[in-house]
């Protein structure tokens, strides 16, 4: 970690969470990817067999372990947690209570503001190109089944139906920010929800209990809570992140032990393998075990100065700094170009499937970057920075 000063208050930056963050945006585009081509092992949302005739145990052990990357909710998991997490960082290591308050109003305020006009950005413009008839989803969809000899409709479930531009504008200026928003638009908008509400309950959670002294309590609380009432399951990871700042924060001056580290780290993704529906079905353990293993690798991240030393590189950071245009503009790709290079490979020109996916793949590498580039220079950095100018001025007044 390395001080610098922030909105007036001197905190720590970690530099090792842009690994973490730059890492976890890239593979869930590969794993999107993968579920889009080879839906093999996959278990979740519209998953690849029936489920009145195959047990999902069967299915997934079946693929292991390639059933691991398809299955890869840890990925999200951890990129959910880095944002309490840092924000609790910042919370913590500042011993002036009011500042630190002060720092959690600022960011609240600002929360809706710097989110919203993104997402919206990102749902205008996959209502853009389903209205031109840019989505091809249903052909790549069928030609996968085709190829594989199953019945997956996960990519055939992404074409979006009715849709309109009032319908599109609302749903990104509040639909998607409330439970069972639509996602018909834009469908990885569905972790919006997860991310606002996570949001504020850091930011509730820390103004409360941030700086009790029992505040163990307070965790094991919110831990059961989210174990015994499943709607509150899903944020168990956003009070992981916190209780990972937090232990870093009590063991910021003690010796680093690297064995320890990297041991916890290689349990955190062990942890995670017993995650998936098979095991927990839907009544929310399988976020409690992701929370845990988010828990582990973060804590170990930091524990372990070779993982440090990784993680920091500098390699990682302009990666970090477009994690979000990432992961919520390459799925507009993946169906419609992606997609329709993809047809016409295996279909018109009859190549192979896996050479028509692995130049469909290739061909979609640069068109992801310069989008999520384009997406992040135009769209989210000007708002960031109205957004900060604009807390400037209200505050600091």
């Amino acid at each position: 970690m390395k001080t610098v000063k922030n909105d007036n208050i001197k905190t720590d930056y970690i530099e090792y969470a842009d690994g973490l963050r730059a890492i976890c945006s890239i593979l869930v585009v590969i794993i999107h990817y993968l579920l889009a081509f080879v839906p093999l092992g996959f278990v979740g949302y519209e998953y690849a067999i029936n489920p009145s005739s195959v047990d999902r145990s069967e299915y997934y052990f079946k693929y292991f372990p390639y059933s691991i990357i398809t299955n890869g909710n840890l990925v999200l998991y951890i990129f959910f947690a880095l944002i309490s997490f840092i924000v609790a960082t910042k919370f913590l290591s500042n011993t002036n209570t009011k500042q630190a308050m002060s720092g959690l109003q600022k960011q609240a305020a600002k929360r809706y503001f710097r989110l919203m006009p993104p997402v919206l950005a990102s749902i205008l413009i996959s209502y853009i190109v389903f209205a031109f008839g840019g989505i091809f989803s249903q052909e790549m969809g069928t030609d996968v089944n085709a190829a594989l000899g199953i019945s997956s409709n996960w990519t055939l479930s992404m074409y979006p139906q009715n849709l309109n531009l009032f319908g599109a504008i609302l749903t990104g200026i509040l639909g998607i920010f409330l439970p069972n928003g639509n996602t018909l638009y834009h469908t990885v908008t569905w972790c919006i929800y997860i991310i606002f509400i996570g949001s504020y309950l850091s930011y509730g959670f820390l103004a409360l209990f941030g700086k009790a002294k029992n505040r163990c309590i307070f965790y094991a609380m919110f831990i059961v809570i989210g174990l015994y009432y499943q709607p509150f399951s899903v944020f168990l990871i956003f009070i992981s992140g916190i209780m990972a700042a937090d232990i870093i924060q009590i063991r910021k001056k003690s010796e680093k032990k690297e064995l320890f580290g990297i041991t916890m780290i290689i349990l955190g993704f062990l942890i995670s393998i017993f995650a998936p529906n098979i095991w927990f079905g839907g009544n929310g353990n399988e976020s409690a075990v992701l929370s845990l293993s988010t828990l582990f690798i973060i804590c170990g991240s930091s524990e372990s100065n070779f993982a440090v030393r990784v993680l920091s590189h500098k390699f990682w950071k302009p990666i970090s700094r477009l994690s979000f245009a990432l992961i919520f503009t390459h799925t507009i790709i993946l169906f419609s170009l992606s997609a329709y290079l993809f047809h016409i490979f295996y279909t018109k020109c009859n190549l192979s499937f896996p050479i028509s996916a692995i130049l469909t793949s290739i061909a979609s590498v640069p068109v992801i970057v310069i989008f999520a580039v384009i997406f992040e220079k135009y769209i989210e950095r000007p708002v960031e920075k109205f957004v900060n100018n604009l807390s400037i001025k209200l505050f600091e007044r």
